[in-house]
């Protein structure tokens, strides 16, 4: 839809404005709000199973802004490219399914968030490499 909006405006010589208004009035822009929208809710899930097994003990705003938002920024950075471009490039199209972009948003939010957002992690010493490096 938005590639077609585009070829259109290109040979018809359309200026931004138009395809902006193409792009606002397509199905594509309540995909990717969905998508962003279902993101967070994975991002929140992987604080969830963290905060379930132990891996971190503060609250999810402390998890999100508090003790590393640079990772919470990347994270949501990097989810809202990812879904620009899904959306941009036709993966998800007019005949998708809402529970298939429901279960992108989710599963790749927290995939994302997993990746990028390790929260804390103990620092590895010079104790610790000695005691876990053999020596021949």
């Amino acid at each position: 839809m938005i590639a077609e909006a585009m070829a259109a405006i290109i040979v018809d010589k359309g200026t931004f404005w138009e395809y902006a208004r193409v792009l606002v009035a397509s199905k594509a822009v309540g995909q990717w709000a969905v998508l962003v929208a279902f993101g967070f809710f994975g991002i929140c899930a992987n604080y969830l199973y963290k905060w379930l097994t132990e891996q971190i003990g503060g609250s999810l705003w402390a998890y999100l802004f508090r003790d590393y938002p640079r990772r919470t920024m990347l994270a949501f950075t990097v989810y809202l490219g990812w879904a620009v471009m899904v959306i941009s490039t036709g993966l998800i199209h007019d005949q998708s399914t809402w529970g298939a972009i429901i279960n992108l948003g989710l599963s790749n939010g927290f995939m994302i968030d997993a990746l990028v957002n390790k929260a804390r992690r103990s620092q590895w010493t010079e104790d610790k490499r000695n005691g876990k490096v053999t020596h021949a």
